[in-house]
């Protein structure tokens, strides 16, 4: 049996934009923008805005609210998404946490719906957008919320949709008795 057929569906985000908050660079003076909406098609939510370098800004972002997501580390998750062709963090956030931390995964965005999964044991630490590898992989089970950000250091709009967040574990298969 290959892993593949090991790998299941244990559960899907909501990307209703109902759970999801908007935060931006102007927590600090910045001046970038930030909004959600329910995508056309099939696409959950689209997030777009401007992305601004002025008054020490650069990052515009959207998060889940705070909820237990019962995750593992060898949990992964997988996206359908599309986007602008900007490279976008995919943020996972764990309680008890300092200020700006969470664990971080770099995702390309192109204009065509692909599927990318995301391995949780890969995403790195990071606090205030700097990454903290000696912090190790993150206690997934104190994971409360997934995010999308754009920090690329490019001023200028950006639009990324969203229409499906799964967690996806492995099981080990069956024995045919």
């Amino acid at each position: 049996m290959s892993q593949e057929s090991n790998m299941r569906v244990v559960m899907r985000l909501s990307t209703a934009p109902v759970h999801w908050q908007v935060v931006t660079d102007r927590v600090m003076g910045g001046i970038s923008t930030g909004i959600l909406r329910t995508g056309p098609g099939d696409a959950g939510i689209r997030f777009e805005g401007g992305l601004s370098l002025e008054q020490g800004g650069g990052f515009s972002s959207i998060r889940s609210l705070p909820m237990p997501l019962g995750l593992g580390l060898d949990d992964r998750l997988r996206v359908r998404l599309r986007g602008d062709g900007r490279t976008y963090s995919l943020n996972v956030y764990v309680q008890p946490s300092p200020m700006a931390f969470s664990y971080r995964f770099h995702v390309a965005t192109s204009a065509e719906w692909g599927s990318v999964e995301i391995p949780l044991r890969e995403m790195v630490a990071t606090s205030f957008g700097r990454e903290q590898p000696q912090l190790g992989p993150m206690n997934a089970s104190q994971a409360v919320a997934v995010g999308w950000m754009l920090s690329d250091k490019s001023p200028g709009a950006f639009w990324l949709e969203v229409s499906q967040i799964e967690v996806v574990r492995e099981f080990a298969p069956r024995s045919e008795s």
